[in-house]
C-alpha cells in the first residue's frame, strides 16, 4: 500500500513544455496516437466518506464522473499460445494450475500482455535472456516482446482495488511485489511498478523483481533501449495558448490554476497550492470543459525512459517543486486520500486529501 507523502512547501515554478524533452542525440520517432485506459475507479468521496459517484452528495469533478468506466471500462481479449483469440467464456485454468490462455490483449491500447503463472524474480540484467527467448519462440505468435514502460504498466492497473490493483480474473496469478519496467531512472536504477498498491518507484539493477512482457502486436523488431521522452513535436500550442498532446488527444491548460506566466515560466506563491477538495472546486470554476486529470492522464506526460519525469531537473524545475493533484481518489484507504504526481521525480503517490498540491487542468 503506497505510503502517504508530506506536502511540499516552497515558491512554485513550472517551466512550460517549450523545449524538447528526451534523450539527447537521438532522433525523434514519428508521433503515434496512444489511447489511454480509464482507471477503473467508479466510487467517489463525499462528506460522508466513500460513496457511489452517482450520489449527488459526492464532490463534483472526480475521476468516477468521467471516462470509459461510466460505460464499458477495460476491454480484454484472451489469446492462446499461438496468439489466436479465444472465446470470452474460456476458463483461466484448464487442469491443475495450467493456464488456458497464455496472453491477454488490451483492446483499447492494442498491447498484448504475457501471462506467467510461475512469477519468477530476477535482476535486471537477466531480463534480456527472457526477452530473447520470448522473441525466438514467438510466444503467442509475437516476436516483438519487450519490457513495458512504467506508464504502460499503469495503464492496465485497476485503481479501484489493491492487493493487487490488477484484474487477476484476466491476468492470472500476480505477485504483490515489484515488477521491472523499460523506463530507466538512471545508469544504475530502473523504474518499477509495485503490484500491491499500484505505486511506482526506483530499484537498483542488482535487486530482484518480477517480470511480465508486453508486445505491440506488430512483430517488428523491438528495441531494448529506453523509449523516447515526450517532446515538442508531440505538444503544440492551441489558439487559446494551451497545450495539445497529439499522442493522447488531450489539451492541457497553459499554466496550473493560480499560476501566472512570466518570461516563459509559470510562477505562483505558495498560496496557489490547494488541498484536494479545493482543487476540485477550483476546476469547476474554469469552465465546463476543464477538469482535473485522472492519474493515468497525468502520468501520460511522464518520460517513458532516458531519465526522470517530464518535469525533470533538466527543465529547470527546482528540487522542491510541488506535486500535482489527479482527480483519482483512493477508495480503499481508511484515511481519505487521492493520487498525485511528484512532478519532478515522476513518482505517482498516495496523499491525504488535506495535503496541498498544484492543480493542472485538462480537457
Amino acid at each position: 500500500m503506497p505510503a502517504l507523502t508530506a506536502p511540499y512547501s516552497t515558491v512554485l515554478w513550472l517551466l512550460l513544455l517549450t523545449v524538447t524533452i528526451g534523450c539527447q542525440g537521438r532522433s525523434q520517432a514519428p508521433i503515434a496516437q496512444s489511447p489511454l485506459n480509464d482507471t477503473g475507479i467508479t466510487r467517489c468521496l463525499s462528506d460522508q466518506g466513500v460513496t457511489g459517484c452517482e450520489d449527488p452528495n459526492s464532490w463534483p469533478g472526480q475521476d468516477g464522473h468521467f471516462g470509459r468506466d461510466l460505460h464499458t471500462g477495460f476491454d480484454w481479449q484472451r489469446l492462446d499460445s499461438a496468439g489466436k483469440p479465444l472465446a470470452q467464456d474460456t476458463p483461466l485454468f484448464s487442469s491443475g494450475s495450467r493456464l488456458t490462455w497464455r496472453c491477454l490483449q488490451d483492446q483499447v491500447t492494442g498491447l498484448i500482455w504475457q501471462l506467467d503463472p510461475e512469477q519468477p524474480t530476477l535482476p535486471f540484467a537477466d531480463t534480456t535472456q527472457v526477452l530473447q527467448q520470448a522473441r525466438r519462440e514467438a510466444w503467442c505468435g509475437q516476436t516483438d516482446w519487450r519490457l513495458p514502460t512504467q506508464t504502460e504498466w499503469l495503464g492496465v492497473l485497476d485503481l479501484s482495488q489493491s492487493l493487487p490493483p490488477l484484474q487477476t480474473g484476466w491476468f492470472g496469478p500476480t505477485a504483490l511485489n515489484a515488477y521491472w519496467t523499460a523506463s530507466r531512472a538512471n545508469a544504475t536504477q530502473q523504474w518499477y511498478v509495485y503490484l500491491s498498491g499500484g505505486n511506482n518507484g526506483r530499484v537498483d539493477h542488482t535487486q530482484l523483481a518480477h517480470l511480465r512482457l508486453v508486445s505491440d502486436g506488430q512483430n517488428t523488431l523491438a528495441s531494448d533501449d529506453c523509449a523516447e521522452s515526450p517532446s515538442l513535436a508531440r505538444l503544440s500550442k492551441t489558439q487559446s495558448g494551451d497545450w495539445f498532446d497529439a499522442t493522447t488527444g488531450l489539451t492541457w491548460q497553459n499554466c496550473p490554476v493560480g499560476f501566472q506566466r512570466e518570461s516563459g515560466l509559470c510562477t505562483a506563491p505558495e498560496s496557489a497550492l490547494m488541498n484536494w477538495r479545493q482543487a476540485l472546486e477550483a476546476a469547476a470554476t474554469q469552465g465546463p470543459s476543464w477538469r482535473m486529470p485522472n492519474l493515468k492522464e497525468l502520468a501520460s506526460l511522464l518520460a517513458s525512459g532516458c531519465g526522470e519525469g517530464i518535469f525533470a531537473e533538466a527543465l529547470g524545475i527546482p528540487a522542491t517543486f510541488a506535486p500535482i493533484w489527479s482527480s483519482s481518489p483512493i477508495v480503499y484507504f481508511d484515511q481519505p486520500s487521492a493520487w498525485w504526481l511528484n512532478s519532478r521525480q515522476g513518482e505517482w503517490q498516495a496523499a491525504s486529501i488535506q495535503a496541498r498540491a498544484a492543480v493542472w487542468l485538462v480537457k
